[in-house]
């Protein structure tokens, strides 16, 4: 039996629905967060309106994050599970996996 969590989701502008579903793995090169604080920035508050010109919904906001890791991908070495974080989704590695 699969693991669920909860994960948000808006639908359309002012309409964000909760719903369960499957856990996912993380990928060899990947780490699994679960997240624990989230913020809301100005972005987040143009897609709730329906006024930010880049989104489609369905979306699921939260891109300013912190968290702790709690499962390694086989090739990750240099981080550890239960260390904290921060999420910096507009800076990557430029690899693709």
């Amino acid at each position: 039996m699969s693991e669920m969590m909860t994960q948000q989701l808006m639908t359309e502008p002012k309409h964000i629905t909760f719903r369960e579903v499957e856990k996912p793995k993380p990928g060899p090169d990947q780490v699994l967060v679960k997240i624990k604080k989230i913020g809301i920035c100005g972005s987040d508050i143009h897609v709730y309106h329906g006024t930010h010109p880049y989104t489609s919904y369905p979306v699921t906001q939260g891109h300013e994050v912190s968290g702790q890791i709690v499962e390694l991908g086989e090739y990750v070495k240099d981080l550890h599970v239960g260390q904290k974080i921060t999420i910096e989704p507009q800076v990557f590695c430029g690899r693709q996996i």
